[in-house]
């Protein structure tokens, strides 16, 4: 499965009208391949937005990308209500349904290459992980990133999803 990771740094008086079109993004449910997206504002950093999105492969996103998105984004006008932008995408060998993931409330990212961790314990390759939670259950994501290189980011993200921004 493809995770795509999305975190934009919003300014206090945008933050309504980035929102707003975050909810606009419910097309997204009519594309093949697409599973489900989440987000919410990291509790860590009150400015910053952090949009998961999970795709069934990197042929269906790459078709989105491609053929859709730009018309969503035009039409939202997503791109004046952020400052900044940064865009990951990662795999990982778990499955994830769409009622499994909407179901969660919030999730913990964790850059395991800023922890002391000793190489053998996992791939080079293995750079986040994800903790999704509702209630008393939890799924664990282990991130590979072999499809690009990502920036190095904050060591922590805690999410509380927004319910508006669930497609």
């Amino acid at each position: 499965m493809l995770i795509k990771i999305i975190k934009c740094i919003v300014n206090e008086d945008s933050k309504s009208i980035f929102h707003f079109a975050q909810t606009k993004w419910t097309d997204l449910k009519l594309i093949s391949g697409f599973i489900a997206q989440v987000g919410g504002w990291n509790q860590l950093d009150k400015n910053e937005a952090v949009i998961i999105a999970v795709w069934e492969s990197l042929d269906a996103y790459t078709f989105f990308m491609s053929e859709i998105h730009d018309k969503i984004i035009t039409s939202n006008e997503q791109t004046q209500s952020y400052e900044q932008i940064e865009i990951s995408l990662w795999k990982t060998n778990e499955i994830i349904s769409r009622t499994e993931i909407t179901n969660f409330k919030c999730s913990k990212l964790i850059d395991l290459r800023n922890h002391n961790l000793r190489t053998d314990d996992l791939s080079k390759k293995t750079l986040h992980m994800t903790q999704l939670k509702d209630g008393k259950v939890r799924k664990v994501l282990i991130l590979n990133n072999e499809l690009e290189e990502t920036s190095e980011g904050n060591d922590e993200i805690l999410l509380k999803f927004e319910k508006e921004w669930t497609v």
